[in-house]
C-alpha cells in the first residue's frame, strides 16, 4: 500500500497508523515477513518484532503512540500564561518592551521563560511591544564612528530631560559613558541640566575609575563659553597666561589635565544618545517598581545598584586592555575642587549678599574681605576666605520665595537644603 503524502498533518498521522496496523497484523497472520514489513514501514526488523509482540498482547492499542493525548511536559500552564499577560497590562510593567519585561519577570515575579516564549504569549494575547521606531529620515545618515580602543580614552557627556520619576515633571539625568566599552561611569539626576549635575558625575568617575584622557560633550554652556565671549578675559586672567575665557567646568577639567572638545552634532556622540533611549525605556519602570519617587532616592539607587547592573549587562570589552584612566590615591581634594564658585565681598560685619539674600560669616577674619562662595551636593554651601572654609548663615530670616523667580533651581535646592532649614534658629545680626 502506497503511503499518501497529501492532505493535512492529522490525516497523514492517521494514514501512518493505519498502514502500520495493516502490515503488523498481516505479519502476525503470516501474510508478510518481518523483512517485508520493515522495508514497507521504513523501520528496523527489531522494531517490527516488538510491534508484533505488543499486538498479540494488547491488540490495536499497540499502534498508538504512548504520548497520544498527553500534554507536553514543557507546556506552560494556562494560569501562568494568564498571569504573564495580566502583569504586562498592569501599571508597573505596561511601558516595558518585551526584553526588559522578561528580565523583570525573572527578577521580581520568579517567572523564568525564554525570550521567544514570552514574546509569543504576549503577541497571541494581542499585545505589542512599545519599542519606539526611529522615524525614517530623508537626509544622509551620519556615518558610524569606530569605538576608541582603550577604556578611559574618551568619555561622552550629556544630560537628558525626561519624566524619569513618573510624576509628569521632567528632570535632567546627567551622565558620562565610556566610548570604548559603553560602560556608564557616572549618572546623576537634577532638576535641570547644570554645573552641579556634571560635577557629581565627574566625582563618581574620578572616585570609581580615575582621571580620563578626554571628555566629549556638546556645546552646552556648562563646558564652553559662548564664542563671542571667549576673548573677554580679565587682566588677572591674562597675567595668569590664559588666552581665552573658560567656564568653571572647563577650568576644573583643565586642572585635572582632562582634554575637552565639543561634538558638532548629536549624531557625532550617538553612543550616549542611544544610551538615553535605553534608559528612558527602562529606568522609569525600575523606579516605579521600587517605589522611588524623589531625586535623592533615585540618585542613591543609580550609584549603589543600577550603574553596576547596567554595565554588567550592556558593556563590551575594549579593543585593548590598557586603561587610560589615571588612578587617584587621594580623593579628599575633590570636595573643594568639584564645586560651583561665586565671588563676593563682605562688609565690616562679615555680611554679604547672594541671590538677593543676606548672609553672614561669624568669623572676624572674614570681615571686609573678598570671599568665594563654594557650592556642591557634597559640602553644601560654604564660604572660602584665603584657604579656609567657613559656615554661613542667614543674616536675617524672612520669606523670600518671591525672589526665587530668577534664581537657578539648583541654587534654590541647596539654599533650602543647607540654609533655610535652620534659618529660624539663627540669631539676627543688627
Amino acid at each position: 500500500m502506497k503511503f499518501l503524502k497529501r492532505g493535512k498533518v492529522m490525516e497523514n498521522e492517521l494514514q501512518k497508523t493505519f498502514e502500520r496496523a495493516y502490515f503488523i497484523k498481516g505479519a502476525c497472520e503470516g501474510m508478510f515477513t518481518v523483512s517485508e514489513c520493515a522495508d514497507r514501514l521504513k523501520i528496523t526488523q527489531q522494531r517490527v518484532k516488538q510491534l508484533k509482540r505488543a499486538y498479540r498482547t494488547i491488540g490495536a492499542a499497540a499502534f498508538i503512540h504512548g504520548n497520544k493525548g498527553r500534554a507536553p511536559a514543557s507546556k506552560i500552564p494556562e494560569e501562568i500564561k494568564k498571569r504573564i499577560v495580566e502583569l504586562k497590562q498592569s501599571d508597573a510593567y505596561r511601558t516595558t518592551n518585551f526584553v526588559h519585561f522578561r528580565e523583570l519577570l525573572a527578577e521580581y515575579e520568579g517567572i523564568r521563560y525564554s525570550k521567544t516564549t514570552i514574546t509569543n504569549i504576549l503577541k497571541n494575547a494581542g499585545i505589542k511591544s512599545p519599542k519606539r521606531r526611529r522615524p525614517r529620515k530623508l537626509k544622509q545618515p551620519h556615518p558610524p564612528r569606530p569605538r576608541r580602543e582603550c577604556f578611559g580614552e574618551l568619555l561622552q557627556a550629556d544630560a537628558s530631560p525626561y519624566d524619569w520619576l513618573n510624576t509628569g515633571e521632567k528632570y535632567s539625568l546627567h551622565g558620562y559613558q565610556d566610548d570604548a566599552t559603553g560602560k556608564i561611569t557616572g549618572l546623576y539626576l537634577c532638576k535641570n541640566e547644570c554645573l552641579l549635575g556634571y560635577l557629581e558625575v565627574t566625582r563618581q568617575t574620578l572616585e570609581n575609575h580615575g582621571i580620563p584622557l578626554n571628555i566629549y560633550p556638546d556645546r552646552v554652556g556648562v563646558f564652553f563659553v559662548n564664542r563671542k565671549d571667549r576673548d573677554k578675559i580679565s587682566i588677572e586672567e591674562q597675567l595668569k597666561g590664559k588666552s581665552e575665557a573658560k567656564t568653571q567646568m572647563g577650568e576644573i577639567l583643565e586642572e585635572l589635565d582632562i582634554s575637552l572638545f565639543p561634538a558638532g552634532s548629536p549624531e557625532a556622540k550617538g553612543r550616549i544618545e542611544r544610551l538615553w533611549q535605553t534608559l528612558q525605556g527602562r529606568l522609569p519602570t525600575e523606579f516605579r517598581i521600587r517605589g522611588i519617587k524623589t531625586i535623592e532616592e533615585a540618585n542613591s539607587f543609580l550609584t549603589q545598584v543600577y550603574i553596576e547592573q547596567f554595565n554588567k549587562q550592556f558593556s563590551v570589552p575594549p579593543a585593548k586592555d590598557d586603561s587610560r584612566f589615571v588612578p587617584l590615591e587621594d580623593t579628599t581634594f575633590l570636595d573643594t575642587l568639584l564645586t560651583a564658585r561665586v565671588i563676593r565681598k563682605t562688609n565690616s560685619q562679615g555680611v554679604f549678599s547672594f541671590e538677593n539674600f543676606k548672609f553672614v560669616i561669624d568669623a572676624p577674619e572674614c570681615r571686609n574681605k573678598q570671599i568665594t562662595i563654594v557650592m556642591s551636593e557634597k559640602i553644601g554651601i560654604k564660604a572660602m576666605c584665603g584657604k579656609s572654609f567657613y559656615d554661613i548663615r542667614f543674616c536675617d530670616f524672612y520669606d523670600n520665595r518671591h525672589l526665587y523667580t530668577h534664581m537657578p533651581e539648583v541654587t534654590q535646592i541647596l539654599i533650602d537644603k543647607y540654609l533655610r532649614v535652620n534659618a529660624k534658629k539663627d540669631s539676627k545680626v543688627s
